[in-house]
């Protein structure tokens, strides 16, 4: 049976997806490091910089966009708080941030 696609809802993950097209290099850096894996502080750097990118207001949002926006941020730092607080290393917070966005 064929999938129904909802395209209001595939048009925001796509403005989602979009948004961290800037941060790809920095969010990346940690994977693409040469001489081994990625290290703890590349990838705290990562998740504050994705957070920051979410953070700062979409230019000319259309109401949903900004409510979308504010939940995906409040979703990404409790998903950081609660990496945190179970002791998992930044880059698995990180590789979890990256699941999440790339899976809205």
């Amino acid at each position: 049976m064929p999938r129904i696609i909802d395209a209001g809802k595939t048009a925001v993950q796509a403005r989602h997806i979009l948004r961290l097209f800037p941060l790809l290099p920095a969010l990346l850096a940690p994977a693409v490091q040469a001489g081994g894996p990625p290290k703890e502080e590349n990838c705290r750097m990562a998740i504050t910089a994705g957070l920051d990118t979410l953070k700062a207001p979409l230019p000319d949002p259309r109401p949903r966009d900004e409510a979308d926006r504010k939940r995906l941020l409040a979703e990404m730092e409790a998903l950081v708080e609660a990496s945190r607080r179970q002791g998992l290393s930044e880059c698995e917070t990180w590789s979890r941030m990256m699941g999440k966005a790339f899976n809205q």
